[in-house]
């Protein structure tokens, strides 16, 4: 039986070849700021509510990050679409 982070991780386009790069969910140098440079990207709302699923009952480090990542729902950016990248890495 999978895991669910296993399945959450199966559809995604990228991978990191040494996760020990990756050690904390979130980045302090970046902040997400509605309508800055816009990104389109399909599968944000679905791979945001996944992380935040996950948040809820499994990983409690990672509800900040998500919390942020939540806010520009409707139209991501580009420090959003690394930011989420980086998280669902570190998940």
């Amino acid at each position: 039986m999978q895991t669910f982070t296993e399945k959450l991780k199966q559809p995604l386009p990228f991978t990191d070849n040494d996760p020990r790069d990756i050690t904390t969910p979130g980045r302090t140098d970046l902040k997400i700021v509605r309508n800055q440079d816009p990104e389109a990207n399909k599968h944000y709302r679905s791979w945001v509510g996944s992380g935040s699923w996950l948040c809820l009952g499994l990983r409690y480090d990672c509800s900040y990050t998500m919390k942020e990542l939540s806010r520009v729902l409707a139209d991501p950016t580009v420090v959003a679409n690394q930011i989420l990248r980086r998280t669902l890495l570190y998940l």
